[in-house]
């Protein structure tokens, strides 16, 4: 980065042809975008994947959702006509070819998806949903450092799992069907501690407190974490049918994969919509 620079005045427009609430990640290139601009204003440069993770914190800081960066890091850092496979920790990302046969079609259901409105009921909740299924599944394991593991990765590390796909059987044997009450996790048969507390090492943690906080909140640990963990696997899949020959058994894998990974999102992560399954329906019709 250049030489530290006195805060600058900007005068900015915005245009764009994406529908605001589009579920593109158009709140995220718009994060991308906002820290370009003020970068060039100031005089500074970042790396892609600098620019990227500030991104990222702008959204935790300024607009209040917990975001996990993926969306950031493809606006960052993605190749026209390549899909990108994003790692974290460190933030890398790896090209995957994709078959010369495959077409995606990016269509408008008209439902608007606004992460950073209700995100203690919405998208801030299944952040700390899959925080707290994380945590769960450490503490019943009988790891010492439970409380300091913040994500999948880590606890599949913690556990000497070979991978994801392993990791959602732990899933299905520590954490219970159907929503947990705050009682019920801060029970001794659970975590025998305040949920502020089980959170104290969470890296967005004012974000995280006012979920738990909100009246009346429940939380379904089970699928969030069997999504994250199936999901997880998926990508791994898809990448590997991609890197051998394409022929058309390749483009059917991918077919289900994708379709596996909707079911997912609409049944164990539940961000899918009535519109959303229904435009599914048709297309696969």
């Amino acid at each position: 980065m250049g030489d530290a620079t006195a805060p600058r005045g900007m005068r900015v427009l915005v245009d764009g042809r994406v529908p605001p609430g589009g579920g593109v990640s158009s709140s995220s290139a718009m994060s991308v975008g906002s820290c370009l601009a003020t970068l060039k204003a100031h005089g500074h440069t970042l790396s892609r994947a600098q620019l990227a993770e500030a991104a990222q914190k702008a959204e935790a800081e300024a607009v209040g959702t917990m975001s996990g960066g993926m969306d950031q890091a493809i606006c960052a850092m993605g190749v026209a006509g390549k899909a990108m496979r994003v790692n974290f920790s460190p933030l890398t990302v790896a090209a995957v070819n994709i078959p010369a046969s495959v077409s995606f079609v990016v269509a408008n259901c008209l439902v608007s998806s606004e992460k950073a409105v209700g995100p203690e009921q919405r998208y801030n909740k299944r952040v700390t949903e899959g925080l707290l299924a994380t945590k769960l599944i450490a503490k019943k394991a009988g790891l010492d450092q439970w409380k300091s593991i913040n994500d999948m990765r880590a606890l599949m590390r913690a556990l000497a799992l070979a991978g994801p796909g392993d990791l959602a059987g732990a899933v299905e044997a520590s954490l219970k069907e159907g929503p947990y009450t705050v009682a019920e996790l801060e029970d001794a048969a659970e975590f025998g501690e305040p949920l502020a507390a089980v959170l104290a090492e969470c890296a967005q943690l004012d974000l995280a407190k006012a979920v738990v906080a909100a009246e009346g909140a429940t939380f379904e640990l089970r699928k969030r974490a069997r999504h994250v963990a199936t999901e997880a696997q998926r990508v791994l899949d898809f990448a590997a049918a991609c890197a051998g020959e394409h022929t058309a058994d390749t483009v059917a894998e991918l077919g289900a994969l994708m379709d596996e990974s909707h079911a997912s999102c609409r049944d164990d992560y539940e961000c899918s919509s009535d519109a959303l399954d229904r435009l599914v329906d048709v297309a696969k019709a």
